[in-house]
C-alpha cells in the first residue's frame, strides 16, 4: 500500500495498493537471458585473460631482446674494440714520439677509447635494466605478496 501527499496540501491525495508475485517458472525467457549474458561476460573475460597473456608475453620477449642485445654489445666492447682503441692510442703515441703524428690525433686516439668505454657502460646500464624488468615481470610470488592475502600459497 502506497500514499501520496502533494506539497502544500493536507491529508492524502492518492492511495495506491498492489500485489507483487514473483514466479520464476514463468519468467523463463528472462532467465535464460541471464544465463546467456553470464556466459557472455564469462568469454569476454577470457578473452580480455588472453590479451593480457599475450602482451605480458610480447613484453617479456621485448626486454629480453634488449637484455641480449645489450650484453652482446658488452662483449663486444671488452673482446674487440676496447683493444682495439687501446691498440691504436698505443701505435699514436709511438708515431707521435717519432714525429708521425700531431698531439691532436693522439687526443683524438684517447677521445676515441673514452667513447669506447662510455658505450660499454651504457650497455652495461642498459643491460641491468633490462634485467631488472624482466625480474619484475617474471618473478615469483614472494613473502610481501603472499602478506597483502591478495595472492594465497596455491596460487604459485
Amino acid at each position: 500500500v502506497e500514499a501520496r501527499q502533494f506539497a502544500g496540501r493536507s491529508g492524502f491525495q492518492e492511495y495506491d495498493t498492489g500485489v507483487f508475485i514473483n514466479i520464476p517458472w514463468l519468467w523463463r525467457g528472462k532467465y535464460k537471458a541471464m544465463v546467456k549474458e553470464a556466459r557472455d561476460g564469462k568469454g569476454m573475460a577470457e578473452a580480455e585473460l588472453q590479451a593480457e597473456i599475450n602482451m605480458t608475453m610480447l613484453d617479456v620477449k621485448e626486454t629480453y631482446t634488449k637484455a641480449d642485445t645489450a650484453l652482446r654489445l658488452m662483449k663486444l666492447y671488452d673482446e674487440t674494440l676496447l683493444p682495439k682503441a687501446r691498440q691504436l692510442i698505443e701505435a699514436t703515441r709511438a708515431a707521435y714520439e717519432t714525429g708521425d703524428v700531431t698531439f691532436l690525433e693522439l687526443v683524438e686516439a684517447q677521445k676515441a677509447l673514452r667513447e669506447a668505454q662510455l658505450a660499454q657502460a651504457r650497455a652495461m646500464t642498459e643491460h641491468g635494466r633490462s634485467r631488472a624488468e624482466l625480474d619484475s615481470i617474471t618473478a615469483p610470488w614472494g613473502p610481501r605478496e603472499f602478506a597483502t592475502g591478495l595472492v594465497t600459497p596455491d596460487m604459485k
